[in-house]
């Protein structure tokens, strides 16, 4: 039984492991900084309309927003759920981020931001994502087709640390 246990901890946390090489795939893909200021200025417009607080920027949810895009983008899929089963939660304390709130926004296709933000605002559960009280930062990634150069894979990730 110690055994089966050893083994059940060990492919757990290979399991639970990034996936850089993955995301070092995705590395060419430009991700456009002025889309990203853009969203950041449309969600936090959204969230002072409603008597808000500002979210601010945070670097590490950056990278879970671009990595998970990236990943979505490399292997062909869209989801909340990563491959290895992790939530947005699991990939931004992967990242060294201790949130006890977070909660995550992806869309695909959409080729701006007001396109974008405007299905975010109408669709119940993003919305209530946007305007969370819970949230103190955000992390951001557009991933742009690089034929037409258009945005095309979207991820907020909104968190608030212990």
């Amino acid at each position: 039984m110690g055994i089966l246990r050893a083994l059940a901890v060990l492919v757990a946390l290979l399991l639970a492991a990034p996936v850089a090489a993955d995301v070092r795939a995705c590395e060419n893909v430009p991700d456009y900084t002025r889309v990203k200021r853009d969203l950041l200025v449309s969600v936090n417009r959204a969230r002072r309309a409603e008597g808000l607080r500002r979210l601010s920027p945070d670097a590490i949810l950056d990278d879970a927003a671009r990595a998970h895009n990236c990943d979505m983008m490399q292997y062909r899929y869209f989801s909340h759920t990563g491959r290895d089963g992790s939530s947005a939660m699991d990939r931004i304390r992967r990242l060294g981020y201790e949130a006890c709130f977070s909660a995550e926004n992806l869309a695909l296709g959409h080729t701006n931001v007001p396109w974008v933000m405007g299905d975010w605002m109408a669709s119940p559960g993003h919305r209530a994502n946007i305007l969370s009280g819970y949230a103190r930062h955000i992390g951001i990634s557009a991933i742009i087709e690089t034929r037409t150069k258009r945005p095309i894979y979207w991820a907020l990730v909104f968190a608030r640390p212990c």
